[in-house]
């Protein structure tokens, strides 16, 4: 089972449903947020969508309440930095290359992928290490 997501961090969302007060959208696995409509941005929702949101508290129901105006432009980009690095490792891992093979071009730019993937780790590792300032955690 995956870790809840904690306040302050980005999570990539599909738009299940819309409601009058916001929508309803899906997490990893299970879980299910809710978008109040406040914190809805300008850009149109529909169901099937797939969006960053940031992790702003929890409700009552304990589902994780979501914001999309508090998404940075910065943040956005980090979040896509992050999937297209996820997909370079999936690919990498799923690829094998005999070794009789001796294709250094391609052994060069799978190096290069590594190591960018190995740097973009340590950027996630460092921002998801600083703390997150100017949210307000429900009170248990």
């Amino acid at each position: 089972m995956a870790e809840r997501p904690r306040v302050g961090e980005l999570v990539w969302a599909r738009v299940l449903e819309l409601l009058p007060n916001g929508a309803l959208l899906q997490l990893e696995e299970e879980e299910q947020g809710f978008l109040p409509i406040s914190e809805a941005s300008a850009e149109e929702l529909s169901v099937g969508a797939e969006v960053v949101v940031k992790v702003i508290g929890y409700d009552r129901a304990s589902r994780p309440v979501l914001s999309m105006r508090r998404v940075s432009e910065a943040d956005r980009e980090e979040a896509q930095f992050h999937r297209e690095a996820l997909e370079f490792r999936s690919v990498l891992s799923a690829r094998a290359l005999p070794i009789s093979e001796e294709k250094q071009a391609e052994e060069r730019v799978e190096w290069r992928l590594a190591r960018w993937i190995s740097q973009a780790e340590g950027v996630l590792r460092r921002r998801r290490s600083r703390p997150a300032t100017g949210f307000l955690e429900e009170k248990e």
